[in-house]
């Protein structure tokens, strides 16, 4: 049985993503800012003998699911398409494949995913970073989308504001002659775990430790409320920057992306 949570479920919910607390990062942080009676937040369950088996949150374009193993629901991902068209679908691999057996024309990928394992290797920071403002949203925004690796992951102008805004994470940039050319920003936040998302530095400026000097401030922020910080990062890349950081590979994860304008949820 598919419901549509309210506050009354979360205990349920809460109980299944904290099997897996660090994959569920984004879904438990989500619930735990925005709640169930968001303007821009849906979540449903799928419920058996009073246990939750699968959980399907939107969020703004975006559609996170998380299910047991080959439990993903494809008749209520069929209705649920039908009303909802999202941008962005994520999750674990075996679950977002199922999702696009129904979105054809929509494109698969994978990342690694990534979990700080020692902090020694973190870099010192000498650029001159300056803590963004809801007002810089649209700046933000509009860096990001020249960045393909990570376009995908940022779909609304709006949700970063919001966010800044509600004071849900705190996103670093490096200016050069007025203009963004570095950035990062701490996101979800769960009970245990941080994800850091949206890093990039301009073409143009790369070779220069910029990103590792944003990655290292985020995740000493993170470190000090005593969390694990986390991120996504292109798949096959062994000696990456967040691998040289002290970041170790858990696992993947996966999206399927449209690059159409679609109804938000």
């Amino acid at each position: 049985m598919i419901i549509q949570c309210t506050e009354k479920d979360r205990e349920m919910l809460v109980s299944f993503l904290e099997k897996d607390p660090v994959y569920n990062t984004f879904i438990l942080a989500d619930i735990e800012d925005m709640g169930f009676d968001s303007s821009v937040q849906t979540v449903y369950a799928e419920v058996e003998e009073g246990e939750c088996v699968g959980v399907y949150l939107c969020f703004y374009k975006n559609l996170l699911i998380s299910c047991e193993e080959n439990r993903t629901n494809v008749d209520f991902l069929e209705q649920l398409f039908g009303m909802f068209l999202p941008d962005v679908v994520m999750g674990k691999p075996e679950t977002v494949r199922v999702a696009g057996w129904l979105l054809t024309d929509y494109r698969f990928g994978t990342k690694g995913f990534y979990a700080l394992e020692a902090d020694s290797c973190l870099e010192e920071v000498s650029a001159k970073m300056e803590t963004a403002r809801a007002e810089d949203a649209q700046e933000i925004f509009r860096f990001i989308q020249r960045i393909p690796e990570i376009a995908d992951m940022y779909t609304s102008e709006k949700m970063i504001e919001d966010r800044i805004r509600d004071g849900l994470g705190v996103h670093y940039v490096i200016r050069e002659n007025g203009a963004i050319v570095s950035h990062g920003n701490s996101a979800a936040e769960s009970s245990g775990t941080v994800m850091i998302g949206g890093i990039a530095t301009a073409p143009e400026c790369r070779g220069r430790r910029l990103a590792g000097q944003i990655v290292s401030r985020l995740s000493r922020d993170i470190i000090a409320k005593g969390k694990t910080p986390c991120l996504i990062s292109l798949q096959g890349e062994e000696h990456n920057l967040y691998a040289r950081l002290g970041f170790k590979r858990i696992g993947d994860w996966a999206m399927l992306t449209n690059g159409g304008k679609k109804n938000e949820c």
